[in-house]
């Protein structure tokens, strides 16, 4: 008996404890999570577990559905204009700037329309109730509903609908989705927050939306800090902030942007793999 009680122990203290990836929201910067994902499978760090809030639940849902890094790379470098404007062309004010569904569309095209639970790595994305402004975890159903929950960024698309419910992007009550990582099964939680470089503001004139964008960007930061405390590791990619519009940061500089991610992963290599 005294031996097969060792014999458990023993094979406990071998097992690699479950990794967890939490990608952070942060807008165009989320090309950043590609490059970590990238740089972690070149140097064979394996993760069972992906949760993602807003632009890191598309990244991270889009990887656990291709399954390729390299195809999901290709997919935003190669991305032009005319690809942008059938995303942000379903102009509705009524909820929002746009109605979300060409977003959708764009994504089931790239994806498919696949569940969740079907994927070959456990995901799970954030998503506010609009109207209990409830923390709302999606972990099961359809993946690109998850995705364009997690996503619907308020003033720019109007609040997606699933199973009875009006969601908003998750961002609002959880940027860095740790919590989700941990209920997922994960041991260990690798977090990336992507609002490093949004303060300080540099000087100068700022118009009405861009106040709102710098003082949302505020609220952002420290929910992301404190979701931060709970991770085993929290990597910040070095991304400047530029002055150029969200289409040329996506159309023009998604490159270096993905760069970011793999280099913030190169310095911290020996920290994460002192978590085996």
């Amino acid at each position: 008996m005294s031996k097969t009680v060792y014999t458990r122990l023993k094979n406990s203290k071998s097992a690699k404890p479950k990794l967890g990836l939490a990608l952070g929201s942060g807008g165009w910067r989320g090309l950043a999570h590609i490059g970590v994902i990238k740089a972690l499978l070149k140097h064979k760090i394996e993760f069972e577990i992906i949760a993602g809030s807003s632009t890191g639940s598309l990244m991270g849902g889009a990887y656990a559905s291709l399954q390729d890094i390299s195809k999901l790379e290709d997919f935003f470098k190669q991305l032009k204009f005319r690809g942008m404007v059938r995303i942000f062309r379903d102009f509705h004010p009524a909820q929002g700037i746009f109605k979300g569904d060409f977003f959708q569309k764009v994504i089931v095209e790239v994806l498919g329309d696949k569940k969740i639970e079907d994927l070959s790595i456990k995901f799970g994305a954030t998503a506010v109730d609009f109207q209990s402004g409830e923390l709302i975890f999606l972990t099961s159903g359809s993946l690109v509903k998850a995705i364009r929950a997690s996503a619907s960024v308020p003033l720019v698309f109007e609040p997606a609908k699933v199973d009875g419910r009006k969601l908003i992007d998750g961002a609002m009550r959880m940027p860095v989705p740790i919590d989700l990582a941990k209920e997922l099964g994960a041991d260990k939680v690798i977090a990336i927050n992507l609002y490093k470089n949004v303060f300080p503001v540099s000087p100068g004139r700022y118009g009405g939306v861009q106040t709102a964008l710098k003082s949302s960007h505020l609220l952002l930061r420290e929910l992301a800090r404190r979701d931060c405390e709970k991770a085993d590791l929290v990597l910040y990619p070095d991304i400047p902030e530029g002055g150029y519009s969200i289409f040329r940061k996506f159309l023009g500089h998604a490159e270096e942007i993905i760069g970011y991610g793999e280099q913030v992963v190169e310095e911290n290599l020996k920290a994460i793999k002192k978590l085996f």
